[in-house]
């Protein structure tokens, strides 16, 4: 059985480790510039780190964007689109 302080230990040190890994300068950067669409894909990346990386080499195989390509795309679609009307 797990006591009280190991539980406590164990949160502390995921706390610290999502602090550590989190992109925090990307993050400020894109709510100055008023940029939601990649603070929330940032956002959504960070929820799932340890998986993240995982999930982004299967995007890879698959042909598919993820992260900050997947920004790129989304805003290059969007000039394409806001272009029409």
């Amino acid at each position: 059985m797990f006591s009280l302080r190991s539980c406590l230990a164990w949160f502390y040190e995921e706390t610290f480790r999502w602090g550590l890994l989190a992109p925090w300068d990307g993050l400020k950067s894109a709510e100055n510039n008023l940029d939601y669409t990649s603070r929330l894909v940032v956002t959504e990346e960070i929820k799932d780190l340890p998986y993240a990386v995982v999930w982004a080499e299967f995007c890879e195989r698959m042909g598919v964007p993820s992260g900050q390509s997947l920004v790129s795309d989304l805003y290059r679609y969007q000039s394409g689109v806001a272009g029409r009307g």
